[in-house]
């Protein structure tokens, strides 16, 4: 409900205006951070190369891999938490 996503929306506020920092972040990978979905690479996957310009990542049978949305910037973002 609209009640509870403003209290989250304000917590997650408070956290970054504190400069707290989790211990751990998780993220739900498939169509949430990439898109093609890991199965649909049938035969390609890892190794990826990552092209910054347009964001996207090509597996090893030259399939683009589309990151979504800040993805890039929220993984800059954690690593730069030690």
């Amino acid at each position: 409900d609209d009640r509870k996503t403003k209290k989250m929306a304000s917590a997650s506020s408070a956290v970054v205006e504190s400069n707290i920092k989790p211990r751990l972040v998780v993220f739900d990978l498939d169509a949430c951070v990439w898109f093609p979905e890991m199965y649909q690479l049938w035969g390609g996957g890892a190794p990826f190369t990552y092209n910054e310009e347009n964001n996207e990542c090509i597996d090893n049978r030259g399939t683009t891999v589309k990151l979504l949305g800040a993805i890039p910037e929220v993984w800059d973002e954690v690593g730069e938490w030690g």
